[in-house]
């Protein structure tokens, strides 16, 4: 018997154990400054996320931040005896294979709050590196000696033999003399972002100028942009006869003649800040604002690998399909399979950027900052611009409320009817629009700025329910029978009276930053910059749910079936089953009822995935009871004789009641 105990002790701590939240494969994406390798090994330094390592050609990446105390990478280099990467709080450096840092700062000034890491290079003796506060040398990487004489801001540097040139944001300047002394190399007065050095020339990328060429001693300069090479010049390396230069607008140009003729080689990659190419192997790897991308082919094409540290904006679910939204530029991606594969989707979005998303029966909207709302009716293979009435086009919301597509802007509410071909104007709200949540015939709007906005006639009218000067950042929304909640920056807020009244009710929550809500029965799920909580008592107290959430900064929460999916700032979309969490209900019809067609005309069928009996029950909106009978598994009602106009569908069992609504046309 004790045997037996044990080991249902065991089963049951093993299950504790594997508990945990898990990353979706994607979307691929995230702001990538830096890449570098060695051999079969990748690294990929990004603007949040520290660094990571992928040693199957991109496939699967690691991070590899054990001892970086500061994340955002914004220089990396990879050399046979140690990596340094800089960052925010300096140089750190690596001797094994980045499993671990130690502080590599010794003898570089500190401004105050930091010093800003720009570029690395490597002579045979040296390793320079340049910094906002001047430019160093080192002989291991560990202790600097900065050379003093240094009276210009160097943003690039590139070593041939004793000569060292230095692209400053005015010109380039050359020492022969190991840093001793510099004179300036006539190119132009504008920054110079880039350098490379092939066998017989120096290259400068020069912002807004295009490529500069000259012998090696940087006597004089030519201007070298045949191609219609686009000016804006992020970065630039050489392999062979091969110069590559990465552009603002995410475009990659390859010469192999010596600059005199440029290509653009960009099939397969997105409009995304060019920041550094690498030729790694026969591989060539772009880092760029959208994320890794890799060319096998000598850069005929690039496909984007394995990083998943997009910036997820909203998410959007209906069936089986799972809609995000990004707003770092990476448009809409689709995954069909709960995760596991993500397909960009963006084919007619003008914008990229995307801060809302909603479906309904027929269509997808996305909506942008700046270019207005897209809708796509073929599951998002294509997308066309919706715009018409639509006088601001930052769309940060979208709700669709029975036939009615509500879009949140900037400066207030706008709603069409007809599936967003036109649109009119509703509300001015001043600021912009974050959210929506509706019950019956009740709306609500939440704003960053102007607080709560409550319609109780389907959006005829609006009045403000909720305005505290110290507290009108309403991020989000959600409602569970009478309560309302609200996620603010100052925590979570509920009203059980329509919005009358408010309580503050943060006991437990000790990130107050709500940003997301997502409620399944009585369990209320609150998303914040320190990950997911959970209250299961109407918000009375909360508990945090973070086991292995590795990016808890949340920006969208969404249950779809018996999953909690989490959208995140950095690190793309995560999912975790809500039995790990709560008490999941049986014989419940909460989540797998389905109403079709709605709007209808004469038969509505319901579906319902219960073995048991359910009272059906059909209300007007002045509350007359129009139709009852009880339903199993699926029943098709005749609504003809039913005026024109909204009903409520009520299925009751002995643990729950779940409330449709239903349009009679």
């Amino acid at each position: 018997m004790k045997k037996v105990i044990v080991l249902i002790i065991a089963i049951f701590m093993i299950s504790i154990a594997n508990a945990q939240w898990v990353q979706t494969n994607g979307p691929f994406g995230g702001s990538i400054t830096c890449v570098s390798g060695n051999g079969n090994d990748v690294f990929a330094g990004s603007m949040w996320n520290g660094l990571y390592l992928s040693r199957n050609n991109g496939a699967s990446w690691s991070a590899i931040n054990n001892g970086l105390s500061d994340l955002h990478i914004s220089a990396l280099l990879v050399s046979q005896n140690f990596i340094l990467v800089g960052n925010a709080k300096g140089i750190f450096k690596s001797t094994d294979h980045g499993n671990s840092w130690v502080d590599a700062n010794l003898g570089i000034v500190q401004l105050w709050g930091g010093v800003g890491i720009f570029s690395f290079a490597v002579s045979e003796d040296y390793v320079f590196v340049s910094t906002s506060s001047g430019l160093y040398y080192s002989i291991n990487g560990s202790f600097w000696t900065k050379l003093e004489n240094v009276n210009f801001n160097i943003l690039s540097i590139a070593i041939d033999n004793n000569n060292i040139f230095a692209g400053s944001d005015h010109g380039v300047y050359l020492s022969t003399d190991n840093g001793n002394s510099w004179t300036k190399s006539v190119v132009t007065d504008d920054a110079v972002y880039s350098l490379a050095i092939n066998d017989s020339n120096i290259f400068a990328g020069v912002y807004d100028h295009g490529i500069y060429r000259s012998n090696k001693n940087g006597d004089s300069w030519t201007v070298v942009n045949t191609g219609k090479i686009d000016t804006k010049i992020t970065c630039m390396t050489i392999s062979g006869n091969n110069i590559y230069v990465g552009t603002t607008d995410g475009s990659i140009y390859m010469s192999t003649d010596n600059g005199n003729n440029w290509t653009a080689m960009n099939t397969g990659l997105t409009l995304a800040y060019i920041s550094q190419i690498a030729i790694i192997g026969n591989n060539i790897f772009a880092a760029t604002d959208l994320g890794v991308y890799l060319s096998t082919d000598n850069a005929n094409s690039w496909s984007r690998v394995g990083l998943r540290l997009s910036d997820i904006s909203s998410l959007a679910i209906k069936g089986n399909n799972i809609f995000a939204g990004t707003n770092d530029g990476g448009g809409v991606f689709l995954s069909t399979n709960n995760g596991d594969n993500w397909i960009n989707k963006t084919t007619g979005l003008t914008n990229t950027y995307v801060y809302s998303v909603a479906i309904n029966d027929t269509s997808i909207f996305a909506g942008t900052e700046g270019d207005g709302l897209f809708r796509s009716t073929n599951n998002g293979n294509n997308w066309t611009p919706k715009n018409t009435g639509l006088a601001d086009l930052s769309v940060y919301s979208i709700a669709v409320i029975d036939n009615t597509i509500y879009a949140g802007t900037s400066s207030g509410i706008y709603s069409s009817t007809n599936n967003g071909d036109s649109w009119n104007w509703v509300i001015n709200t001043t600021n912009s629009v974050s959210s929506f949540a509706n019950y019956g015939t009740n709306i609500l709007v939440s704003t960053l700025g102007s607080g709560i906005y409550l319609s109780t006639n389907n959006g005829i009218s609006w009045n403000p329910v909720y305005t505290n000067s110290e507290n009108n950042y309403i991020y989000t929304l959600a409602i569970s029978g009478s309560n309302i909640y609200a996620g603010t920056g100052n925590g979570v807020l509920l009203s059980t009276n329509n919005g009358s009244s408010w309580s503050v009710m943060n006991t437990g929550l000790t990130d107050t930053h709500v940003t997301a809500l997502a409620i399944y029965d009585d369990n209320i799920f609150a998303g914040t910059y320190n990950g997911v909580w959970l209250s299961t008592n109407n918000g009375s107290s909360w508990v945090n749910e973070n086991t292995s959430l590795s990016d808890t900064s949340i920006t969208n929460l969404y249950i779809n079936g018996n999953v909690l999916y989490a959208g995140t700032s950095f690190c793309g979309v995560w999912k975790r089953p809500l039995s790990e969490m709560i008490k999941i209900k049986t014989d419940t019809i909460h989540n797998d009822i389905n109403i079709y067609p709605n709007p209808t005309k004469d038969n509505l069928t319901i579906e319902i995935n219960s073995n048991k009996d359910q009272r059906l029950e059909i209300v007007n909106l002045i509350g007359q009871t129009v139709y009852t009978n009880s339903i199993n598994k699926k029943a098709v009602i005749n609504t003809s004789a039913f005026a024109n106009g909204m009903y409520i569908l009520k299925l009751s069992s002995d643990k729950e009641t779940v409330v449709r609504k239903f349009v009679k046309e």
